[in-house]
């Protein structure tokens, strides 16, 4: 029956895309396209993505829109080279704790930026805010430290949100087999706001090579982002976001717990003041992230224990940036910047574990037209850190150096060299156990260096990109029995600690093809082939998949609108027992039908193949067939 489920799904999504090319095209070509659009993150200025010398890539409303992306997560992935860590990866986390995701195989290296702000935090990155919001993204790979600094090693994903045109409202309802939600838009000619609230279904499955299952509690998801422009230059942007009684429980065949389960309760605050004046070239960003985890874990017997004092915490960080532009002349141009960023981190239960951390940074870049063709980019970042006595004073020193070749028109030759790090997280000071960590802690640092192709013209554009990665330093949590190291008294040896582990290193090419088929159709293939390693206690580990390839086809008329998404990830990282994690072939779908003006109905399905497919490292399953329906009207 299962088998036969699989093959009526398949062959009506095949129908009906078929049944969707047969309608005839007014055009004898090609309709013409933007595939060549404006990109800020990469430079902190306006240039078309040709000419900006690093992998760059632009997700646009439309493109959300025709995934039909659950959260955030699910977008990204869908993405070359980009992977992800969730307990459910089809519809968030139990809590965003735990939930990131990561670009080359470089886990926590990730920084995220809300209309430019950062708001990662403590090595998480953030995946907050809802696809209802998001006007596009802009992805930048390599490294990127020298404008942004830490967090971004391997690549920086900046979310920009929609901001108020014309006034309407819309609402939307969704419904299936997994969710259900609903969200409000509002907008005005100077504001926007979203509201959405989620309703995560229970979940119960069993793990990878295991006589147990895990239950996967129902819980509850409310988001609220709101943006307002306060005068042309000013604009404030504010977004909370809470999960509520998230958890597991681990479960032996006959049902009966035999593992300790965990409930959590997250709220995250983020809030940004803005200034921008195009005419001189002159930007201002004040930030402040809020972030609060309350959890209780759950024995065997069921009983309810108070979370650790590690775990129940508060995270608050302020972030300062300031930066202009100076055009020395037609064919250069000068940026000047500095940013102050502080974090503060407090356990609930022990308040003299407080502690915190401030980091002054100076930065510029010069950009040199040498003629039509090559164009030269040269930057450095200096950084101070300072913090209550963990890492104690750290100076850093980054360059980079980046070239771009314009080969003709449509194709551009680029070159990306640059030294990036990333500081401990501040809860690193603590082991699992209340015990003192390792206070010898260094950040972890290294090179990248990245030679690409890009070529771009009115209907099809392609990407190749070839990188290495060459990191010291770098982070991993250990017990002390793994290390050798006798623990402090009172301290168990099954107690884990933060430790620079040792080299990380990734040699690796990607290539993605877009193309507009017709006015009707339009394609994207993705694939990367990696090779990412860490040394591990003198042995070279596999950090994530070595190979991750991508297909989409999407149809657009008028009122209709489908498309089909593949996701192959090979050749994967070891799992619990260093048990090599299988292939994982996901297939979703989506259907949207727009009735009128202001009403539209979507059908998404997800996980079309039914397959038992593991989600991470930690061997968690993603869920079967499932699907949501959603109708929308606007007011």
């Amino acid at each position: 029956m299962k088998k036969l489920r699989k093959q009526k799904i398949v062959a009506i999504l095949g129908s009906v895309l078929l049944t969707s090319a047969a309608y005839p095209t007014s055009a004898k070509t090609p309709a013409v396209y933007n595939l060549n659009p404006i990109i800020v993150t990469a430079t902190r200025s306006e240039k078309k993505d040709l000419s900006i010398p690093a992998y760059s890539k632009i997700i646009t409303q439309e493109e959300i829109e025709n995934k039909g992306s659950i959260d955030l997560t699910d977008l990204l992935e869908k993405e070359t080279s980009i992977n992800s860590y969730a307990h459910l990866k089809d519809y968030g986390d139990i809590t965003p704790a735990n939930s990131r995701f990561y670009i080359r195989g470089l886990d926590k290296g990730t920084l995220v930026l809300l209309n430019g702000a950062p708001v990662s935090f403590n090595n998480f990155n953030a995946t907050l805010i809802p696809p209802e919001s998001i006007k596009k993204i802009e992805i930048i790979k390599g490294a990127n430290s020298v404008l942004y600094g830490a967090e971004a090693m391997g690549g920086v994903v900046n979310i920009i949100t929609k901001t108020g045109v014309s006034p309407k409202t819309e609402l939307s309802l969704t419904g299936g087999s997994a969710t259900k939600k609903w969200s409000i838009n509002s907008e005005g000619e100077n504001y926007y706001i979203n509201i959405t609230r989620n309703y995560i279904d229970e979940y119960n499955h069993a793990r990878f090579r295991k006589k147990q299952y895990t239950n996967f509690t129902g819980y509850t998801k409310n988001n609220l982002f709101s943006s307002l422009k306060l005068t042309d230059q000013l604009s404030l942007n504010y977004l909370h976001s809470e999960s509520i009684r998230g958890g597991y429980g681990v479960y032996d065949e006959k049902g009966k717990r035999n593992g300790a389960g965990y409930e959590y309760d997250n709220k995250f605050d983020s809030a940004s003041l803005s200034y921008q004046d195009t005419m001189h070239h002159f930007n201002s960003t004040l930030t402040y992230n809020r972030k609060r985890l309350d959890w209780r874990k759950i024995e065997k017997s069921g009983i309810y224990l108070n979370g650790s004092a590690t775990s129940n915490y508060i995270l608050n960080s302020w972030n300062f940036d300031i930066n202009k532009n100076f055009a020395l002349s037609k064919k250069q141009n000068l940026l000047i910047g500095g940013t102050f960023h502080r974090e503060e981190y407090e356990q609930l239960r022990n308040k003299n574990n407080a502690t915190s951390r401030n980091s002054f940074a100076l930065f510029s870049s010069y950009d040199y037209q040498v003629s039509n063709k090559l164009n030269l980019i040269f930057g450095f970042r200096s950084q101070f850190d300072e913090d209550d006595g963990f890492t104690g004073k750290k100076n850093v020193f980054l360059p980079q150096l980046q070239t771009l070749y314009k080969i003709n028109n449509q194709t551009s030759w680029y070159t990306n060299i640059g030294k990036s790090f990333e500081m401990p997280p501040l809860n690193a000071q603590f082991a699992k156990g209340r015990s003192k960590a390792n206070k010898d802690l260094n950040p972890q640092e290294g090179w990248t260096y990245e030679t690409g192709l890009k070529h771009i013209n009115e209907i099809e554009s392609y990407k190749l990109s070839l990188f290495y990665m060459d990191f010291k330093n770098k982070f991993a949590w250990e017990t002390y029995d793994i290390l050798g190291i006798t623990p402090p008294a009172g301290t168990s040896g099954d107690t884990y600690l933060l430790v620079n582990r040792g080299k990380f290193r990734n040699l690796g090419i990607e290539f993605e093809y877009d193309k507009k088929i017709n006015k009707f159709f339009n394609t994207t293939i993705g694939l990367t082939l990696q090779n990412p390693r860490s040394k591990e206690r003198g042995t070279w580990v596999q950090e994530s998949s070595r190979i991750q390839g991508k297909i989409g086809l999407n149809y657009k008329q008028k009122k209709f609108n489908a498309g089909v998404h593949v996701l192959y990830i090979a050749d994967r990282e070891g799992g619990l027992d260093y048990e090599q994690l299988p292939s994982s072939v996901s297939m979703n779908a989506i259907f949207s039908y727009k009735i009128n003006d202001n009403q539209t109905f979507t059908l998404n399905l997800n996980n079309l193949l039914d397959r038992r497919n593991i989600a991470n490292s930690s061997q968690y399953m993603e869920r079967p067939f499932n699907w949501a329906a959603t109708y929308k009207v606007t007011f």
